[in-house]
């Protein structure tokens, strides 16, 4: 299950992305690779767009649905449950 984590800061959340872009199981991924560099430039700009984030996880989780369903039905639970960014920082985190 992928939990939903509040307040983190930005630098924390860059240092996360960064971490699993490192990681040579997790930068395999084209789709998930975009994801993390979009999310990385604009927290860097301060224009992180939710409702852009929410779409781009929600595709994410779609075009996953066959090869990753645990992890599709997870991020489209997420979701529903908390901000996207909320839900982006948990996946991150639970991607070890």
């Amino acid at each position: 299950m992928i939990k939903v984590i509040t307040k983190d800061h930005t630098g924390d959340v860059i240092s996360l992305i960064d971490e699993r872009l490192r990681n040579e199981k997790f930068s395999k991924d084209r789709e998930f690779v975009a994801i993390c560099a979009w999310v990385r430039e604009r927290l860097l700009e301060e224009e992180l767009d939710s409702d852009e984030l929410f779409g781009r996880i929600q595709s994410y989780a779609v075009n996953k649905r066959r090869k990753k369903p645990t992890i599709a039905s997870n991020l489209e639970k997420a979701l529903t449950m908390g901000r996207p960014l909320d839900v982006f920082i948990g996946w991150l985190r639970h991607l070890r």
